[in-house]
This record gives structure tokens, C-alpha cells and sequence, in this order.
């Protein structure tokens, strides 16, 4: 049993995320078997080892279905309804953690009901939380595109004869999104490529890299240091490009989301010990300066700390330039 797909979904969740997944099984309007409940409750009680005896099929099954003779199909099945009604509710919470997407749901339905004036005004609040939005990454321009589609889509519906300029954004957006996401997927295989010595297919045309750049990277820093470190990958041996994503992550990064900023520096950092390979000592100080920032941004330490890796690349790093009171403090 304690191996069983509705037990390791369970044992998955929080404290805090048990409370909230009882009140949604419990709920009638996502659930009205009461057997699920009684199941539910009964695997709760065992959490979070769930070594329990009372764990054993049969135990289960009389508490589910007192007086009931042992039904393992029975029982089967309704471990089954309940693993889904907890994937279920896994998926809810996923989508009611991400920034505005229950806005955007309400907004596509308020147009499609014909609730003009209510889209009016849920459009005015979301409005004024994206304009408050600081930093940009892939999730910022994921839901600039969603909306831009959902403004085109709800323009079309009160067929107003009159230029409007939603279906610009629309394009303009999608091409924001696309091209950061594509630009990171590439750096992402250009890097671990030389981890692996295997090699991925980029699909990237020259006259692609000649519109990004025509289009002054659309204007959004994000994409012009993601294209920056593309080069820098794909041209290593062109070292100015690590010049300019240095200078780049000192002059942008206010307008940078610390997710993206993180992966920027890991990837500088990735560069300099392939340098620092092939014999290049003044890397190891750039290599350092990166940690050093990282760490004291914040960048590179997550909720368990600094990683062993990094730790141990810092300390060989500060002695080799015998920065003995900076590892120190």
C-alpha cells in the first residue's frame, strides 16, 4: 500500500497543503462520494510515514465499507477516483499560484458571456497589476500574449468597424514571447551540449539572428542579454561577447526577474570554467566576481543555501586568488 500512486500523492503535499487538499475532497462541488472521503481521511491518518498496519488492504476496505466482504477491484477503483480528485486539485492550485491566470479566465468568459461593462472593469484592475510589475521573464510575456489574444478575440466579438491596434500587440507580443523562449532554449543546449558532448539542433537561420537584431531585441533587455549569452556560447572563442554580457548584467539587471538573473549567471559562470579549462587564469577572477555578486544578490543561494557545488567552486576560486578574508567573512 505504501507504494500505491494515491499514497505518494498524498505523502507529496505539505502540511499546510493536506489542510487545503481535505477541504477540497470534502467539498460537494468537486466531490459527493462519500467513500473517497472516508478513504481519504483513513490514508490522512497515516501521514506522513504511512508505516501504519492498519494501512494493509483489507483494513482499508472494512473501514471504507463496513460489513462489506473484501473487494479488491472495488477497492482499486476507488483509490483510482481518488488519486484524480487530488491531481485534480494539484492542477488547481498550480494554476491559482500563477500570476493573473484566473484573470485572464475570467476576462476570456465576461467577453464570451457578453458582460461587457464587468470585462471593463476586471481589464482597469488587471491593468493596474501588470503595470506595477517590475521585473519581465517568460511568465510576464506568456500573460502579456494571453491577454493581447484575449483583447483581439473580444474586439472581433463586438464587431466594431474601426482600426483598433489590439491585433499589433497581439503580434508583437507573440513575438516577444517566442523569441525569449527560444533564445533561452538555446543557450540551455548550447551550454549543456558541452557538458554531454552530444550536440542538439538549434534551427536557428542567419536571417532569424538578423530580424532579432533589426528589431533592437524588441526593446526588452531580457532578450537582448539571453541573445548576448547565445553568442557568447556559440562563439566562444569571440571573447567580446562575455564582455558585453558582463557590462549587460551590471547596467540591466534591476529590469531582470531573479529566475532569469540566476540562469544569466549561471551560464556566465559555466563560461568562465570552460576558460579557465583551456588555460585562461584571468577567468578565475571573473569566475569569482560572479559568485561573489550572485551570492550577495541572492541569486545563487535557494531555500537550502548555497549549493556544495558552488561552495566548494568558490573556496578553490578564492584561493587560487588568495582572497583569504573574503571566504572568511
Amino acid at each position: 500500500m505504501k507504494k500505491t500512486k494515491v499514497v505518494h500523492l498524498i505523502k507529496s503535499c505539505e502540511p499546510s497543503e493536506l489542510y487545503d487538499l481535505e477541504q477540497f475532497i470534502t467539498s460537494s462541488y468537486y466531490n459527493q462520494d462519500e467513500t473517497i472521503i472516508r478513504l481519504f481521511h483513513y490514508l490522512k491518518a497515516a501521514y506522513p510515514n504511512f508505516d501504519a498496519p492498519m494501512l494493509a488492504k483489507k483494513n482499508i476496505f472494512q473501514q471504507v465499507f463496513p460489513g462489506q466482504a473484501y473487494d479488491d477491484k472495488q477497492l482499486r477503483y476507488l483509490m483510482s477516483n481518488l488519486s484524480k480528485l487530488i491531481e485534480r486539485f494539484l492542477a488547481i492550485r498550480e494554476i491559482e499560484e500563477q500570476p493573473y491566470q484566473l484573470t485572464l479566465a475570467l476576462l476570456k468568459n465576461l467577453s464570451e458571456r457578453g458582460l461587457y461593462k464587468s470585462y471593463d472593469q476586471v481589464t482597469r484592475l488587471l491593468e493596474q497589476k501588470v503595470t506595477a510589475t517590475m521585473e519581465k521573464n517568460s511568465v510576464f510575456f506568456l500573460t502579456q500574449l494571453q491577454w493581447s489574444e484575449i483583447r483581439e478575440h473580444h474586439f472581433q466579438r463586438q464587431r466594431i468597424r474601426k482600426f483598433d491596434a489590439n491585433l499589433q500587440h497581439f503580434a508583437d507580443d507573440l513575438d516577444k514571447y517566442y523569441f525569449l523562449q527560444r533564445l533561452k532554449i538555446a543557450c540551455a543546449m548550447l551550454d549543456r551540449q558541452t557538458i554531454f558532448q552530444a550536440a542538439y539542433t538549434l534551427n536557428f537561420s542567419e536571417a532569424w539572428i538578423q530580424h532579432l537584431e533589426q528589431q533592437d531585441f524588441f526593446g526588452e533587455p531580457v532578450i537582448r542579454v539571453y541573445y548576448t549569452i547565445f553568442q557568447a556560447l556559440l562563439k566562444e572563442e569571440e571573447e567580446d561577447h562575455f564582455a558585453v554580457l558582463k557590462k549587460l548584467l551590471n547596467t540591466d539587471a534591476s529590469s531582470i526577474a531573479a529566475d532569469d538573473l540566476t540562469d544569466m549567471y549561471l551560464f556566465a559562470i559555466n563560461y568562465c570554467a570552460r576558460k579557465i579549462r583551456q588555460g585562461k587564469e584571468a577567468y578565475v577572477s571573473e569566475a569569482l566576481h560572479f559568485y561573489r555578486t550572485g551570492i550577495e544578490r541572492g541569486l545563487l543561494i535557494d531555500k537550502e543555501g548555497l549549493s556544495p557545488w558552488a561552495f566548494t567552486n568558490v573556496i578553490k576560486l578564492s584561493l587560487r586568488l588568495q582572497e583569504y578574508n573574503w571566504i572568511e567573512f
